[in-house]
Parts: C-alpha cells; sequence; structure tokens
C-alpha cells in the first residue's frame, strides 16, 4: 500500500496533480500507458499530486518514474486540465521522450499504444483529450486551464 503524501492544492480549492504524455520518440505516434493501480486491465496516463514543495514539471518527471520507470526528456507543458467532479482536480500534462526504462517503483504494467487508437483503451476519457490536444494542438497560450466537458468524463 502506498504511502499517504499530503497533497497541493491551489486557492479554488482544486488538487494539483502531473502527469507525461510519454512517447516512445519525436513522432509521437505510439504512446506509453501504465495499468491502473486498481485494476491491471485498464490503462492510464502516467500522473498523480503534486507534493509539498515540488513544482509541476518535478512532479510529472517523478511520476512517469515512479509509475511507468520512465527516464526522458520533458518537452512543452501540453496544457493544465480542470475536471469538475467530486475531488476537482487541475492537472499540468506535459509531453516526454522516452530515453530509457528503468525497474518500474510500483507494481504496475505498461505498454505501447499507436496514438490513433488510444482512445477506447484509457480508463478516464479526459486522458484522452490530453493526447488530443498535444497532436492537435497549434501555437496557443500552452498555460491556459483546459475545463473538461461532460462528454469527456
Amino acid at each position: 500500500m502506498k504511502a499517504q503524501v499530503p497533497r497541493t492544492y491551489d486557492k479554488e480549492g482544486y488538487k494539483l496533480r502531473a502527469g507525461c504524455l510519454c512517447y516512445k520518440d519525436a513522432s509521437k505516434k505510439e504512446i506509453l500507458l501504465v495499468s491502473s493501480s486498481s485494476n491491471d486491465s485498464l490503462w492510464v496516463v502516467p500522473a498523480g499530486g503534486i507534493d509539498p514543495g515540488e513544482n509541476p514539471i518535478q512532479a510529472a518527471i517523478r511520476e512517469a518514474y515512479e509509475e511507468a520507470g520512465v527516464i526522458g526528456v520533458v518537452g512543452d507543458c501540453v496544457g493544465v486540465f480542470q475536471h469538475d467532479k467530486v475531488v476537482k482536480t487541475r492537472t499540468y500534462i506535459y509531453t516526454m521522450i522516452l530515453q530509457s526504462f528503468t525497474h518500474m517503483k510500483e507494481k504496475r504494467k505498461r505498454a505501447w499504444f499507436n496514438v490513433k487508437d488510444v482512445s477506447s483503451k484509457l480508463m478516464h476519457p479526459i486522458q484522452n483529450s490530453y493526447i488530443t490536444r498535444d497532436l492537435m494542438r497549434l501555437k496557443e497560450d500552452t498555460n491556459a486551464v483546459v475545463p473538461v466537458s461532460k462528454q469527456s468524463r
């Protein structure tokens, strides 16, 4: 069982999270997903809470390492995704190009998926919006908060 770590919240009460879209290479044709901690037949983007004292990029790198055993080059911030469900969250998502795999700190499976086919594999539909935005974004403000529509939940 994971130790409970205090998490950070913004001034509006949103739990702050961060994660990485871990791509095999710069072509962004394949993305790495990890099995859910609650159900190893469901797939998720490596992400989690920002620890006290961390900034979003540090948390994203840590989550990719802990959940997927990935070391890579972090790129742009894709956006900050807001989810207004029972636990209100704002998740900072970054791109990462894989450099190497290490031993995974958490007991999870990891697998490569073609980005064109990934939407049906994701446990959380909101995570599909992370990938869609990264692949379709133009020169826009990458730090904008992206509200999630009810259809994406």
